[in-house]
């Protein structure tokens, strides 16, 4: 499986964003958490239908989390 993991700046802070199957070529989904003192991890279980639909799942840790 093809994941690609990198931390985006935005005004001094860095959050993480977490991408399966980056080469998809349907509409990418953007997966949003709870928010404060939750993160991402929940939604990876869901990577392989990112890879079985041919799309791009996006997952992101809001700042602070």
């Amino acid at each position: 499986m093809d994941i690609e993991e990198k931390e985006i700046g935005f005004e001094g802070y860095k959050t993480y964003v977490r991408i399966a199957n980056p080469r998809g070529t349907k509409t990418p989904l953007l997966f949003l958490h709870g928010g404060p003192g939750s993160t991402h991890n929940s939604f990876e279980v869901l990577d392989k239908f990112a890879f079985a639909d041919d799309r791009l799942f996006i997952y992101y840790d809001q700042l602070g989390c």
